[in-house]
Parts: structure tokens; C-alpha cells; sequence
């Protein structure tokens, strides 16, 4: 669902959008730099992406997790 959404969302941003302006893609389903190249290389007209969360909050919480699961493995006997 998430993909035809992103598509429709890119496809009117390019209807409506003046050619010499720059169009960011962000947020929604873009948590990681997989998703914005997927975007970025099927997509004319977009220029960059502009991360938030998906720069900050997103990593931290998968470092966090990870070094839970690693304290979480130790043998205590």
C-alpha cells in the first residue's frame, strides 16, 4: 500500500510542482537510505531527500535495540 502511495504522492507532486523548484521526497514509509534511493532512482524530478527521524530517532532506536539483544545473550552460569 505504501508503494502505490509513495508513487501517486510523487507522480502530483510533478503535475503540480513548477520545473525550476525543488522537490524533496521525506517522511512516511522512508526510514532508511534503501527506501530514498528506491525513491530517488524511479522518480523525475525529485531532488533530495530531506531526513528527519529517519536520521536521528530511527538509528538510535535500532542501536539501542541491538545492544539490548547483546545484554540480553549473556550467559550468567
Amino acid at each position: 500500500m505504501f508503494t502505490v502511495l509513495k508513487r501517486i504522492v510523487v507522480w502530483v507532486c510533478q503535475l503540480i510542482v513548477p520545473a525550476q523548484n525543488n522537490v524533496l521526497e521525506y517522511a512516511g514509509p522512508i526510514s532508511g537510505p534503501k527506501e530514498a534511493e528506491f525513491i530517488l532512482k524511479r522518480t523525475k524530478g525529485v531532488h533530495g531527500f530531506y531526513g528527519a527521524s529517519s536520521m536521528e530517532r530511527l538509528p538510535v532506536e535500532q542501536a539501542i535495540a541491538n545492544t539490548v539483544k547483546e545484554y540480553k545473550s549473556i550467559s550468567i552460569h
